[in-house]
């Protein structure tokens, strides 16, 4: 496990670097204003990506794990169907976001240029394929490459956006398009490692049954978490205004470089928790990840001392940023401490309810929360409110993933 925690912990690390470098860069250039726009933008785009991938991601890890365990490199029918349901997901939920954009925009981002719903739209495609790429590295634990393409697509991002600064076209649009395009390229370099199935098996009907039978309830946990962790931003933009947005983007966006390190750890917990067989042996494993878990939360304090230093890099119109990225790196300790209790509830006791309804109960908290609180207290509420949350569902799925072991055979 430290092995390949360790192989993906350097890829994802190397990814959140490029990725806090693309955020200094283009929040500086483009001012708290716009840059509030484009992490709008950019929210929601990941905030639908994880709507539209109706938890077919996690049914990789739990339908294939095993079996690319034994032969790599098999298609096998249910991967086929899989791939097929992400196509049209992508199709529909694009589709669907271009049609609305003209009441989407004025609404979500108090704008009146469609394009910017359009850009997303593109951008949603690109996050399910190259997202689609990811969770089949990583369900075959190739994690070598799952680490590279990890990076590849941040790497990418700060190279165009040196060609834009180079070029002085640099603007909120432009941002946003290096930003849609960087997944594109890392979707078509994929190919040439894991090409996507084209025939559609004749069971496909069945599996797709087998599928949604697993995947609805990640579905609904997916997607309310991706709205419960990027929310803040459009709601900031909406209560606060773009300047707000941007001050506490820049910093949520710092800081969500953590939680995508961290995810290397979770990420290799999903097929292990998936294979292993005897009691004595999951309960082993999952001491072990626990241990992980602790140590790799100890090292968020590192980054609670660097806040002021790591701010000062956005310039002194972001200087309100630095309470923020502090209390988001305090938030994600309970995050880091949850993933051994998510992921074997997940993958291993087929309990995905329990993390789906923990994300319908924290939505509203989320939501409410800061429609209350963010008049109140500024953009201090949204950080406050997701510890609170993190918190909460720390405590509520060890209770359950230890009451599922006292209950195993």
């Amino acid at each position: 496990m430290i092995k390949d925690t360790s192989i993906l912990f350097i890829g994802n690390s190397i990814s959140a670097i490029l990725g806090v470098i693309f955020t200094i860069l283009a929040a500086r250039f483009l001012g708290p204003e716009a840059w509030g726009l484009v992490a709008a933008v950019t929210s929601l785009i990941i905030i639908l990506g994880s709507i539209a991938d109706l938890g077919f991601n996690s049914s990789i890890f739990r339908f294939l794990s095993k079996e690319w365990a034994e032969v790599k490199n098999a298609s096998p029918d249910i991967y086929k169907t899989i791939v097929f349901l992400r196509l049209i997901s992508a199709i529909l939920f694009g589709a669907v976001l271009v049609l609305l954009s003209k009441w989407i925009t004025p609404l979500v981002l108090q704008q009146q240029d469609a394009s910017f719903i359009a850009l997303a739209a593109i951008g949603l495609i690109g996050v399910l394929f190259v997202d689609l790429q990811t969770a089949t590295f990583q369900a075959k634990q190739s994690w070598v490459r799952a680490a590279t393409f990890a990076a590849l697509t941040n790497a990418l991002r700060l190279i165009l956006f040196l060609v834009l600064v180079a070029t002085n076209l640099v603007s909120v649009l432009s941002v946003l398009a290096i930003f849609v395009v960087s997944l594109f390229i890392t979707f078509t370099f994929s190919l040439l490692w894991q090409r996507l199935p084209i025939d559609l098996p004749q069971n496909w009907l069945l599996l797709s049954k087998k599928i949604f039978s697993f995947s609805i309830w990640l579905a609904g946990n997916q997607s309310v978490s991706s709205i419960n962790s990027r929310i803040d931003v459009l709601l900031l933009l909406n209560i606060a205004g773009s300047i707000n947005a941007g001050i506490y983007g820049a910093a949520s966006r710092i800081a969500l470089g953590f939680p995508i390190i961290i995810g290397s750890f979770a990420t290799v917990l999903a097929p292990r928790f998936a294979s292993i067989g005897s009691k004595n042996d999951l309960w082993i494993f999952f001491k072990k990840s626990i241990g992980l878990s602790i140590l790799i939360s100890s090292t968020l304090i590192v980054g609670i001392l660097l806040a002021p230093f790591l701010i000062l890099l956005l310039g002194t119109s972001y200087e309100g940023s630095v309470q923020v990225f502090r209390l988001l790196l305090i938030s994600f300790i309970p995050f880091t401490l949850s993933a051994p209790p998510v992921n074997i509830l997940i993958y291993r006791f087929n309990k995905p309810y329990v993390i789906t309804v923990l994300s319908f109960v924290s939505l509203p908290v989320i939501i409410f929360g800061n429609i209350f609180f963010i008049p109140v207290i500024g953009i201090l509420a949204p950080a406050l409110i997701l510890l609170f949350v993190n918190t909460l569902t720390m405590v509520v799925t060890y209770t359950f993933a230890l009451h599922a072991f006292r209950k195993l055979t």
